[in-house]
């Protein structure tokens, strides 16, 4: 918008064009950016288990040890026809009988590696699936794989 100034005592009339000071604007947003800096915490990612999802590489002999975490939270071993319940009990956070089963193909193994496939349900609860892998860290199980 334009208006019409008059000085005084003068005759001629001009035009006044507004202009917004910026000085403002850049105070205010470094002011944010300092604010958003000192209040940001970078937190490291969790790294507490040691484990990788198996590559691509040369082909070697593995033992394979199928779990499954299902929607109930019930583990099993070789989920499908001939599946052994690991745990019924959601709650409980020590799986012995899974303990013992990785032991025995291990020693069964010998010099092949062993491989944990991990199927999860959709509907089971992230603890049960930490408790699995939690167990597979303490005997020093370091490939899972999540399977279908």
């Amino acid at each position: 918008m334009k208006r019409q100034l008059r000085a005084k005592g003068a005759e001629e009339t001009g035009f006044d064009e507004p202009t917004p000071s910026i000085a403002a604007l850049i105070d205010v947003t470094f002011l944010l950016l300092i604010f958003f800096v000192a209040t940001t915490t970078i937190l490291k990612r969790e790294r507490d288990l040691t484990m990788g999802v198996p590559t691509e590489g040369p082909e070697v002999e593995v033992e394979a040890i199928v779990v499954g975490v299902e929607n109930d939270g019930s583990i099993v071993l070789n989920p499908g026809v001939g599946q052994l319940l690991v745990s019924g009990n959601p709650e409980e956070r020590e799986l012995i009988v899974l303990e013992n089963h990785v032991e025995m193909v291990r020693s069964v193994a010998a010099e092949r590696d062993v491989v944990v496939q991990l199927r999860v349900g959709e509907e089971a609860t992230q603890q049960r699936v930490v408790d699995v892998l939690n167990c597979f860290a303490k005997l020093g199980v370091t490939t899972v794989g999540l399977v279908d």
